[in-house]
Parts: structure tokens; sequence; C-alpha cells
């Protein structure tokens, strides 16, 4: 009786997979093209580039928004193969840049899309929606 209920948890296993077993990876590290929308319509376009974490489920995104004072080096993490969140995040001059639900990547265009809100120092804040598409 115990083998047949083994080879049944087995058979479930393999069928249905194992989240806890699943790789989950990162955007490919490199140079990306960034076009930040801003909710009144404004466009910015701007080089960014993403660099891997230690932690294999986090990422790094240098040069977000083209904001050079100061230079925003954003921090995000991987909820699943395709989805992503960025994190409540200070900076530098009381900015501060949080991600507005998750963001998605597109492995097979080596694009990410995904919302964020940056309140400057004076509480101005502004809602950007961003895309990043890998140079080639």
């Amino acid at each position: 009786m115990k083998t047949i209920f083994f080879l049944l948890v087995i058979a479930l296993w393999t069928t249905m997979g194992c989240a806890i077993f699943q790789k989950i990876t990162t955007p490919t590290v490199g140079t990306y093209i960034g076009t930040d929308i801003v909710v009144d319509g404004e466009s910015f376009r701007y080089n960014a580039k993403i660099n891997k974490s230690s932690n294999k489920r986090h990422f790094f995104i240098d040069g977000i928004g083209g904001f050079d004072s100061p230079k925003i080096n954003l921090s995000a993490k991987m909820l699943t193969d395709s989805s992503f969140t960025i994190p409540y995040q200070k900076f530098l001059g009381d900015m501060s840049l949080e991600g507005q639900g998750d963001g998605i990547w597109y492995a097979q265009k080596d694009s990410l899309v995904f919302s964020y809100k940056v309140v400057f120092k004076d509480n101005v804040f502004e809602i950007c929606q961003t895309t990043l598409v890998k140079e080639r």
C-alpha cells in the first residue's frame, strides 16, 4: 500500500510540477533603451543597464528614468519566471521610488514593462509607465 501511495505522489509531482523547485531567471544583463511615459503624456528616452544580484531572484536596473542627480540604481525582485516587483526605495536628495503593481519581463523580446511612482523632495510625484528594450 505504501508503494502505491508513493508512486501516486511521484506521478502527481511530475505531472503538476513543484513551485518550490521552479527555476526563476532574471532579465538578460546588458544595456537597454528606456522609455518612460508620465501620466501627463510627457515622455523620456534614456539608456539603462540591467545587472544581476548575488541573490538569483533579484536584479538591478541602473539609470532608471534617466535621472542624473541622483542617478537611480533600482533593485527589483522576480516573483515568477515572467513577473517582478519593485519595492519602495529611498535615494539621496529625499527622493523615493516604488513600483505600481507587478512588472512583466518578456524573455523572448528581451523587454520589461512596468509602472512606478517617483516622489521628489517637495512631495511632488509622477507616475511613469516604463518600457525597457535590450539593445541588439
